[in-house]
């Protein structure tokens, strides 16, 4: 009887949403704008439950609703979802969400509605709302014509940044410059017209983990770091040989001997040249060697370094480091797991997830089953734990 009471007063207390059904989808994108989750979503219409998820102040473009996580892990493969979209995830949805989603045809069905009609409205009425629609126009214009970029890292300190800066792999480092502003220096990338151009930029490095904000950006504030490559090739250009002039000599007609010295002094030329090619290609083998030695130092004294910060909780610092590293390292496995822990600590868990599954990929390339497996458990533990905190208690 005891049983019975209990049984009877917990099914009172649990919410409803214990009951709720689960489902799996695909994650491709998450953006504060309807407008340009609407533009994304049009792209990846074609598949399957193409929608939008309003979560949290985001619209949150997913796909697909499967029953289980190998479902759609098999379709995020067969698709190659991540050619096009390099940060697709796998996460939980709750039907309670679904029961807002926006679906194309749901937007189409909106934009196509007729205006109702409305009482007449007076002349100065019409001349109020004759000026805002101007003047959200014209907003819109200089939203197409004012000049953005991508921010790639903040700081007080202009040093930092240069160092930030110096890190970055070469093809970003063309489009990089410095920017200062109210005594704070941030190094940014790809200085283009419209904000539109500048999320295109923003996607196309979002496999380099860079923590990115799309920027306003006053040409007057911009600073470009050169490096002395330029100074160098200068110096180590050859200087042009001195003119001689030439002198006709009288020719005679006995040159045999002469002829045969040539060829003897030309054949010894070619054997010390081959030998100092030789020399110079030892030489290069051994810095090659020497020089990837100490990069496998570096690289095991920054892990620990950045182990020992994890420890402390000291997030920012392993970000601070790892951050460029990746930039210009993005197949290191270690260094993308420790960033994935700093971004777990953080209570991050889908970034982090989305790492671990990246990790699981290589490791799958490489057939190494067993360490992909428990990168794909890492990850599917942190998606389970970020949607319980997105559960209402």
């Amino acid at each position: 009887m005891r049983s019975f009471w209990i049984i009877f007063i917990a099914t009172i207390i649990l919410p409803i949403s214990a009951f709720a059904k689960v489902f799996y989808s695909i994650q491709l994108s998450a953006r504060k704008s309807m407008q340009t989750a609407y533009e994304i979503l049009k792209e990846v219409e074609k598949y399957p439950k193409a929608r939008i998820d309003i979560v949290d102040g985001y619209y949150k473009v997913r796909i697909g609703l499967f029953s289980t996580y190998g479902e759609a892990k098999k379709f995020l493969i067969k698709n190659k979802i991540r050619k096009s979209f390099k940060g697709a995830f796998i996460t939980k949805v709750d039907d309670k969400i679904l029961k807002t989603s926006i679906y194309p045809s749901t937007l189409q069905t909106e934009k196509i509605k007729t205006p109702e009609k409305k009482n007449p409205i007076s002349n100065n009425e019409t001349i109020k709302s004759e000026n805002a629609t101007t003047e959200s126009n014209k907003e819109k214009i200089n939203a197409e014509n004012e000049a953005f970029s991508v921010s790639l890292y903040k700081t007080d300190n202009r040093e930092k940044a240069i160092k930030f800066f110096k890190g970055l792999p070469d093809e970003i480092k063309k489009e990089a410059f410095l920017y200062e502003e109210n005594g704070t220096y941030s190094v940014r990338a790809f200085l283009v017209k419209g904000y539109k151009n500048a999320t295109e930029k923003e996607n196309s490095i979002k496999y380099l983990h860079f923590e990115t904000e799309i920027k306003p950006t006053k040409k007057a504030n911009i600073e470009k770091i050169l490096e002395n490559r330029t100074e160098n090739v200068t110096q180590n250009k050859a200087k042009p040989a001195p003119f001689i002039p030439k002198t006709n000599k009288p020719t005679t007609k006995t040159q045999t001997p002469q002829t045969t010295k040539e060829k003897k002094t030309l054949s010894t030329y070619i054997i010390i040249a081959a030998l100092a090619a030789a020399i110079s290609g030892g030489f290069l083998i051994l810095n090659l060697f020497l020089r990837r030695k100490r990069t496998l130092k570096e690289a095991r004294d920054m892990y620990e370094l950045l182990t020992n910060a994890l420890k402390k909780g000291n997030t920012a610092l392993v970000k601070e480091i790892v951050v460029p590293y990746l930039a210009r390292y993005p197949e290191d496995i270690k260094a993308q797991e420790l960033y994935a822990l700093a971004l777990e600590k953080e209570g991050r868990y889908i970034e982090a997830a989305d790492i671990y599954f990246a990790i699981a990929e290589v490791l799958e390339g490489k057939k190494q089953f067993e360490k992909a497996e428990k990168f794909k458990k890492k990850a599917e533990n942190l998606v389970n734990r970020e949607f319980k905190k997105n559960q209402p208690e």
